[in-house]
């Protein structure tokens, strides 16, 4: 069975769920799976050492070309399954596809679909605004119509909030856990050179007389950040220890406003900019945390890659943010297992005592394994 992967862009490093792809794909490809990818809405195209073929389309070319394109490179590969890796920003810019079930059913021909949804729609949340439940209304329905026309043979998705907003539409979707899409095995950096450059003068004599708490990705504005720093901070003067908040990989324009009002208001918490990493200097970097704040909803935490990459490093998460609910139902929450801890009284005093390491997240071969059979079961059956 050969599967070939859509998505929107496979640029390394530049989009969670093109990293994703890849990596399935290629390990697939190392285990005698065959598979390929076709990208759709690049930025820019350039070249590639994927052990896959690949067919990578920029977004500004014209949808009538990126139709003989992809039915030419359908024809060469000739992919039993499509799986469409679906988040609706990846594309329409906002997000919104219209027509884009009827473009892929009219160019990819008779073949079985495979659809894994990273994304739903908008809006599922208690108190979001009415303009962003106008536009969840029309993602919903978009995601309902797509369904319908493929019809496909296998769904999968991240977590258990988006497996029950699915069966709401009558879907019985699979969950399949995100990996780490960094390469643990690369470790050759010396961290404190790292921190260094950063401002922040760490040695074996000193590092137990700092406090170091990371952030990964992208830092949204809802984000509490304030809330962050105070427990940095409350830590700090409970501890005797210095401490930092690590800003790791692209971390986003909107929350600089959020984290100079935070350094106005807990001055005693340094703030370290790390930048967008390697494999090797993300390795470093995270393993020399005491913890990590996750920006994502506890409720959502399976689909979090930035959350993944770092229990890929055993580090320990902490959430401030359990607000998150569904408008409509109970909101299914994730298993509070070690190494993850929520917003509570004693949070500051387990902080200052250490905490707990977390167990390693599956692998990317797990995970392609879990999906191959899952996928291989629903091509049989039909």
């Amino acid at each position: 069975m050969k599967i070939c992967f859509i998505c929107g862009s496979i640029a390394p490093g530049r989009d969670g769920v093109g990293d994703y792809t890849t990596s399935l794909a290629t390990v697939l490809t190392q285990n005698d799976r065959e598979s390929c990818v076709i990208s759709l809405t690049e930025r820019t195209t350039g070249k590639d050492d994927f052990p896959f073929a690949h067919l990578r389309l920029t977004a500004d070319l014209d949808w009538k070309e990126k139709s003989s394109l992809v039915k030419e490179f359908l024809a060469t590969e000739k992919p039993d399954v499509i799986s469409l890796q679906y988040v609706p920003y990846a594309f329409d810019p906002k997000g919104l596809p219209k027509g884009f079930n009827h473009w892929l059913k009219e160019n990819i021909g008779p073949v079985d679909f495979h659809i894994m949804f990273h994304e739903l729609w908008v809006a599922a949340e208690h108190g979001a605004s009415f303009k962003s439940r106008i536009l969840g209304t029309l993602q919903k329905r978009m995601i309902s119509k797509m369904l319908s026309s493929l019809n496909p043979i296998s769904v999968h998705t991240t977590n258990r909030v988006y497996k029950q907003l699915l069966k709401g539409i009558g879907i019985d979707a699979n969950t399949l856990s995100l990996f780490s899409s960094i390469d643990p095995s690369k470790d050759n950096v010396d961290a404190f050179t790292m921190f260094e450059k950063a401002g922040i003068e760490l040695s074996n004599v000193n590092r137990k007389g700092w406090l170091l708490a990371g952030v990964f990705g992208t830092i949204h504005p809802t984000w509490n950040i304030e809330r962050a720093f105070e427990l940095l901070a409350s830590a700090t003067q409970s501890s005797g220890k210095k401490a930092v908040f690590v800003l790791i990989g692209r971390n986003g324009t909107a929350a600089e406003a959020g984290i100079s009002k935070a350094q106005e208001q807990y001055p005693t918490v340094t703030v370290a900019r790390l930048g967008a990493l390697s494999d090797a200097e993300f390795n470093a970097a995270v393993s020399n945390l005491d913890f990590a704040f996750s920006a994502s909803p506890w409720a959502l935490l399976g689909k979090s890659a930035s959350a993944s990459a770092l229990l890929g490093q055993r580090c320990p998460l902490v959430f401030t943010d359990d607000r998150w609910r569904l408008s409509k139902g109970t909101t299914p929450l994730p298993e509070l297992k070690t190494g993850l801890y929520l917003d509570e009284p004693e949070l500051e005093e387990k902080i200052v005592q250490g905490l707990e390491k977390p167990a390693l997240p599956p692998t990317v071969e797990t995970i392609a394994e879990q999906m191959y059979r899952d996928i291989e079961k629903g091509h049989q059956e039909k």
